[in-house]
């Protein structure tokens, strides 16, 4: 189930950076984004 979402998010981050001229920026956001989300997962794991 987790690789047709890693998928999608590498392909919305092509899009993106073929969109927005700071890549940089917006690969940033995305990188920050997916880690953030995998912490609360993984928090959310420890306390059950």
């Amino acid at each position: 189930m987790l690789q047709p979402k890693n998928n999608l998010a590498l392909l919305d981050l092509e899009y993106t950076e073929t969109k927005v001229p700071d890549l940089t920026f917006t690969t940033t956001v995305k990188t920050m984004s997916q880690i953030f989300l995998d912490t609360i997962e993984e928090m959310c794991i420890v306390s059950e």
